[in-house]
């Protein structure tokens, strides 16, 4: 009887260790997704940000300043000077404070249902 109570034991051990495994092989695959998701984060914010720098209301905002078309580094370098990464950092700082508050009242409201 004690022989067989130690060969449960062995089994339910090995079973225990190849789960440890596991899990610690799915914690990491988690953190690897989340460095790629912060990264593709920061490329969209790069992507949005570019867009803004290049697109037509800054160009005709530049266009005033110098009196004449810019070309992209010219639109680019107008930008940078008249504050446009301030203004795009504060934006997407009220963005993301506009998202989570729609996720808490949405919360909010399937507490209630």
């Amino acid at each position: 009887m004690l022989e067989h109570v130690i060969r449960l034991l062995k089994v339910l051990l090995r079973v225990l260790i190849e789960k440890e495994y596991h899990i610690s092989h799915l914690e990491s695959e988690v953190e690897t997704l989340k460095q790629e998701n912060a990264n593709l984060r920061t490329a969209v914010r790069n992507l949005k940000q570019a867009r803004e720098a290049l697109g037509d209301l800054n160009r005709h905002y530049a266009y005033e300043s110098s009196g004449k078309y810019p070309d992209e580094d010219e639109a680019m370098l107008y930008y940078l000077r008249s504050g446009g990464p301030e203004g795009f950092a504060l934006r997407m700082r009220i963005e993301k404070a506009r998202r989570r508050h729609r996720a808490t009242q949405t919360v909010h409201c399937l507490e209630l249902a």
